[in-house]
């Protein structure tokens, strides 16, 4: 168990790592994304692995007001992953659509983790030193 700002005692389990997600989408299974950030915030990358009318969009702030599964977009018959900056507000969501019935898990590390395990890095070659 682990605790938000708030204290309250969050489940590990709630959580789910970019690697496993990946090996999920990969193996086939269907999935659907909450993403809870600020819509502004989407430009700095989005888990593009899922079709479209399985990525919903809901800043965390309003989605916590919302107390009816069918409000959210989401279907209680497949998973969903909640996505915010760094993992943090998403587990508390997480946690809360669970709450409304559906199977619903954390990204760890949030979208700042997902951008650095899936886009490959271009290293400045300038700053690398090779002693001879």
């Amino acid at each position: 168990m682990t605790s938000d700002d708030t204290g309250l005692a969050l489940p590990d389990s709630l959580e789910i790592s970019p690697e496993e997600l990946i090996a999920r989408m990969e193996g086939g299974e269907e999935l659907q994304v909450m993403d809870v950030r600020a819509p502004e915030r989407l430009a700095l990358g989005r888990v593009h692995l899922v079709p479209p009318d399985r990525y919903r969009n809901i800043p965390g702030s309003e989605l916590m007001r919302i107390h009816d599964l069918s409000a959210t977009g989401l279907s209680a018959g497949l998973p969903a992953v909640v996505v915010c900056g760094h993992g943090k507000d998403s587990k508390i969501l997480a946690f809360h659509l669970s709450r409304l019935g559906v199977n619903a898990r954390s990204l760890a590390g949030g979208i700042a983790r997902w951008m650095r395990f899936t886009l490959p890095r271009a290293l400045d070659l300038s700053l690398i030193h090779i002693s001879e």
